[in-house]
C-alpha cells in the first residue's frame, strides 16, 4: 500500500539551507602585526550566527568574496575578523584599508563552534596564523559559559612574532583552568616565559597522551589540521568531537 501527498495549494522550490546575505560597513580596522589585521563590522540587524562560525564577505563594487572567520560573539558589538593581508591578494589588502566602506556578509557557515554538552569536558584548541580567530570565538564562548573542565589553547606560528594576538589573549579575564600556549618554530625573542620554541604538533601530543575525553578544535593550515586530526584520532581522539577547520592556503583560497 502507497501513501500518495496531494497539494493544497501552489508550491514553491527554494534552496535547502540557503544562507543569507546582509548589508554591513567596515567600522575600524587595526594592524596586529606586519600580515594580519583585524577588522570590525557593522553587525546588520538579524543576523545571527555562534563564535567560530564564519561568513563570505564581498565588496560590492565587484563581487570578490573570501571566507573569513568570526573571532567575536553573538554579544560583541561589531563582527570581528583578523585578516591575513596578502600583498597580491583580491580582497584582504582592500580590507585592511576599508574603514568606511560598504561590505556584504553571507552566511554563517560551520560547525566549529563550543559545545555546552559537558562543561566538565577538556577543551583542547589548536590553530595556526589566523586560525586562532574562530578558537578566541570558541574559547570566550567557553568562558561566558562557566565551562569548568581544562581548556587549553594553542597557537602556532614560524617566529614569536607571528604569534600577532598574544597582548590581547594575556588581557582576557580568564579563569585559572585556561591555560594559553605560544609555540614558535623558530628561536624565542619574547621575553613571555609563556611563549617558547617547539613544534604545535609534537608539543600538544606529548602534553595530551590521551585525548579521548577532550573536544577538539583545529584551525589553520590544512597541513597542520588534517595531520593532527588524524594523530589525535589515532591516540584515542573520538572523531565525533574532533571541531576542525582547514585554511585554505593563498592561491587555492584565491587570495
Amino acid at each position: 500500500m502507497s501513501c500518495v501527498c496531494e497539494a493544497t495549494g501552489d508550491l514553491r522550490i527554494e534552496p535547502a539551507d540557503a544562507a543569507r546575505t546582509y548589508a554591513s560597513r567596515v567600522v575600524t580596522t587595526e594592524r596586529l602585526s606586519n600580515t594580519v589585521v583585524r577588522v570590525l563590522l557593522e553587525k546588520p540587524a538579524e543576523f545571527s550566527f555562534e563564535g567560530g562560525q564564519f561568513v563570505q564577505l564581498a565588496r560590492p563594487a565587484d563581487a570578490v568574496t573570501r571566507p573569513y572567520s568570526i573571532a567575536s560573539l553573538p554579544s560583541d558589538e561589531h563582527l570581528e575578523f583578523h585578516i591575513a593581508v596578502y600583498p597580491d591578494g583580491a580582497l584582504s589588502p582592500w580590507l585592511a584599508a576599508a574603514a568606511g566602506e560598504r561590505v556584504s556578509v553571507t552566511g554563517p557557515f560551520g560547525e566549529c563552534t563550543y559545545v555546552a554538552d559537558d562543561p566538565d569536558r577538556p577543551l583542547l584548541l589548536a590553530g595556526t596564523g589566523t586560525g586562532l580567530a574562530p578558537l578566541v570565538a570558541v574559547l570566550r564562548a567557553a568562558v561566558a559559559a562557566n565551562h569548568s573542565g581544562p581548556i587549553d589553547l594553542y597557537h602556532g606560528a614560524r617566529t614569536d612574532q607571528e604569534l600577532y594576538y598574544w597582548q590581547q589573549l594575556h588581557a582576557l579575564d580568564l579563569p585559572p583552568n585556561v591555560k594559553v600556549h605560544g609555540l614558535c618554530l623558530e628561536a624565542v625573542t619574547s621575553a613571555s616565559t609563556a611563549v617558547r620554541s617547539g613544534d604545535l604538533t609534537q608539543v600538544l601530543l606529548a602534553a595530551h597522551p590521551k585525548p579521548e575525553p577532550a573536544r577538539i578544535y583545529l584551525c589553520g593550515h590544512p597541513t597542520l589540521v588534517q595531520g593532527l586530526k588524524k594523530r589525535l584520532y589515532l591516540a584515542g581522539a573520538s572523531l565525533s568531537r574532533i571541531h576542525s577547520d582547514p585554511f585554505l592556503p593563498p592561491a587555492a583560497a584565491a587570495q
